[in-house]
């Protein structure tokens, strides 16, 4: 399946393969790398609200650091806006969740020109914490409850699975646009081979 088919491919519960132990530990790591990018931006939301005034030349390694790990968490979730919309509500938005949110940055963009005289500052810098608080904490729970509770595909029906077992009822399944459905059926395959192998 390609990405031209994500949030068009939801399949009845018990589709596609559990992960394995691997993947599970994976998506949870993974998870925890997210929420640091949140914690991260919520402990220091002046890095980004405020960009425009770090003196960068004497800055620390750890801000110098801080701020290429934010920003590389807000260029691939800008990227996978629209999946984690569409994914994480049974939507099909196409792409109104980034244009939205450029909407948002140029009305921030033109208000930070008109009284700041400026390209970056608080209104843009506040649209971007947002959105960066948004994405990478909405991804990094979702994959620690993936990795807990073993949600097949993509991670963002982690949090549909677990209301979903709270309430008793099947939730759909998708596809992991990215990488797990393939490490997920690629760790079943090895198992079994290992399986029939030692028969």
């Amino acid at each position: 399946m390609n990405t031209a088919e994500v949030g068009k491919s939801f399949v009845s519960w018990g589709t596609l393969v559990r992960p394995s132990i691997r993947g599970r530990i994976y998506r949870f790591v993974a998870g925890v790398i997210g929420l640091s990018a949140t914690v991260l931006a919520l402990l220091h939301p002046n890095w980004i609200i405020r960009l425009d005034t770090l003196d960068l030349a004497q800055a620390s390694f750890g801000t110098i650091f801080g701020l290429v790990f934010l920003g590389l968490a807000l260029v691939g979730h800008l990227i996978n806006l629209n999946v984690i919309v569409n994914l994480a509500f049974k939507l099909n938005t196409g792409k109104y969740p980034l244009l939205i949110v450029g909407a948002m940055a140029a009305m921030a963009l033109v208000a930070d020109l008109l009284f700041f005289g400026t390209v970056w500052a608080a209104p843009l810098g506040i649209v971007v914490l947002m959105v960066l608080v948004y994405s990478t904490g909405h991804l990094g729970i979702s994959h620690i409850l993936a990795g807990i509770l073993g949600t097949p595909g993509c991670e963002m029906r982690s949090i549909p699975h677990l209301v979903g077992i709270l309430t008793g009822r099947e939730v759909e399944e998708h596809f992991c646009p990215g990488s797990w459905t393939r490490m997920d059926e690629r760790d079943e395959q090895r198992s079994a081979e290992r399986q029939a192998s030692s028969r």
